[in-house]
């Protein structure tokens, strides 16, 4: 047995096999495992029991901050690019932004991997990161303070 194996059966063994959750178990998979091992036991996770590790997540950790860090752990070490696309989207949709959230993303993905999370973003939304953000800046009065 491979250590994705073991850690797949181990989480169904800790979440939906039991009453309640083995909440370390769950924190140790996701915070100890790199991110393409995260990855795979996501992949065999669902391809043994038919739900998705983050469904699973979701379910076993519902409404708890917890659940949401590891859904993100899941959501990264699937696709990096998606998985800060969204967080853009987060931060620009909706009424008001997140001044603070888009400032930090923009600034810590600029010289990394900006250009591949605008393709992701363009693949998701079927609309360009720029135009989005130039919309923002010059439709959203309070978001003039970006063109200075």
């Amino acid at each position: 047995m491979t250590a994705v194996e073991k850690d797949v059966d181990d989480l169904y063994e800790g979440g939906p096999a039991i009453e309640g959750t083995n909440e370390d178990l769950y924190i140790d998979v996701f915070s100890l495992r790199n991110y393409v091992h995260v990855d795979e036991v996501a992949v065999l996770y669902e391809e043994k029991y038919g739900t998705s590790l983050t469904t699973v997540v979701t379910t076993e950790f519902e409404g708890r901050d917890m659940g949401n860090a590891l859904v993100s752990i899941l959501q990264y070490s699937r696709d990096k690019a998606k998985y800060f696309a969204s967080r853009f989207h987060e931060s620009i949709a909706g009424a008001g932004t997140a001044d603070r959230d888009l400032m930090r993303l923009t600034i810590s993905r600029c010289e990394t991997d900006l250009g591949n999370i605008k393709t992701a973003y363009q693949n998701i939304y079927s609309v360009s990161l720029i135009v989005v953000m130039c919309r923002m800046i010059l439709l959203d009065p309070t978001a003039q303070h970006y063109l200075h």
